[in-house]
C-alpha cells in the first residue's frame, strides 16, 4: 500500500483521530459538569471544571459547519469558558474568520498533523530500554509515570489519576511502559480506530531522557499497531519541534498544519 494522498476527507478523517481521543478521555470522568454534543460535523466538548483546553474545544468542523458557529461559540459564553477551535486548512473562510472575530476570537498558533504507512520497524540495536503493555493492576503505576513524565507536580497526581482510572476500560486505548532494569521510566498511549493507529501521548521521567526511551515507545506502539491491522498510522506535534523531528526520521510526512484558534 502507498500513502495515500491527502485529501479535505482524509485530513478531516487523521485530526479526528485525537478528537475521538480526547472525547474517550473525557466520557469516562465523573463529573456533571462534562457535555459532549454534535453539531453538524463539529464535536463539542466542554468541561467546566477542567482547565484543559482540549477539554474545552470545537473538534472537526467544517464550512458546512457555519450556521450552527454561533450557538456553539454561546454554549461557551454562557457557561464563561475559553474556547478552544482546531480549524483544517480547507474549513475557513473570510465569514468564519469574520464570525470568530466578533466573538474576539483569533487565531493564536499552528499544530502539524503527520501521517505514514503503519509498517514495522526495527527495535534500537542494543537498547537497554524495553516497551511492553501494561497489565490490568499496573494502571497505578503507569499512570504515576506517565503523568510524571509530563510534568505534573506532586500536588495534583492524586486528582490526575483519578481523571484516568477508567483507561484500561476503554478498547481503543493500548497502554504501554518503558521499562529499564525492571524500573518504569517511560510510558505511552497507542489510540486504534476505523484502522487508523492514533500515536497518543508519550512522556519519559526527566532522570530518564536521552537513553531512547521515546524512540522505543514509539517502535513499540507502530508495531503493535501493524500487527492489530492498521493501515496508516497519524500523531500531531508543535511544528518544529523535536517531537516533529522524531517523526519525519521515523517516516512520517507533515500531513497538514492546522489553525489553533481562542480567545483573545
Amino acid at each position: 500500500m502507498s500513502l495515500p494522498i491527502m485529501t479535505r476527507d482524509l485530513a478531516y478523517k487523521l485530526d479526528m483521530l485525537d478528537a475521538y481521543y480526547v472525547e474517550a478521555r473525557m466520557s469516562g470522568i465523573e463529573d456533571q459538569d462534562i457535555e459532549i454534543k454534535r453539531l453538524g460535523n463539529s464535536l463539542v466538548l466542554m468541561a467546566k471544571h477542567i482547565l484543559i483546553d482540549q477539554f474545552n474545544s470545537i473538534r472537526g468542523f467544517t464550512i458546512e459547519d457555519e450556521p450552527f458557529l454561533n450557538d456553539m461559540l454561546n454554549l461557551y459564553v454562557r457557561n464563561d469558558i475559553k474556547v478552544r477551535l482546531d480549524i483544517l486548512p480547507s474549513e475557513l473562510n473570510s465569514e468564519i474568520a469574520t464570525t470568530l472575530n466578533e466573538h474576539q476570537i483569533i487565531q493564536k498558533g499552528f499544530h502539524t498533523v503527520f501521517y505514514r504507512e503503519c509498517t514495522k520497524l526495527e527495535d534500537s540495536i542494543g537498547s537497554k530500554v524495553k516497551v511492553r503493555k501494561i497489565l490490568k493492576d499496573e494502571l497505578d503505576m503507569f499512570l504515576t509515570t506517565y503523568l510524571k513524565g509530563f510534568g505534573i507536580p506532586e500536588s495534583f497526581l492524586d486528582r490526575a489519576k483519578e481523571q484516568r482510572k477508567f483507561w484500561t476500560d476503554v478498547p481503543e486505548f493500548h497502554l504501554y511502559m518503558a521499562m529499564l532494569d525492571d524500573v518504569p521510566v517511560g510510558a505511552s498511549v497507542l489510540y486504534i480506530r476505523d484502522e487508523i493507529g492514533y500515536l497518543a501521548g508519550a512522556s519519559t521521567l526527566v532522570e530518564y531522557r536521552g537513553i531512547g526511551c521515546q524512540q522505543q515507545q514509539l517502535v513499540k506502539r507502530m508495531n503493535d499497531a501493524a500487527d492489530l491491522g492498521c493501515r496508516l498510522l497519524t500523531t500531531q506535534a508543535q511544528f518544529h519541534s523535536t517531537s516533529q523531528r522524531n517523526m519525519q526520521r521515523n517516516g512520517f510526512q507533515i500531513a497538514f498544519t492546522k489553525g489553533i484558534w481562542g480567545m483573545k
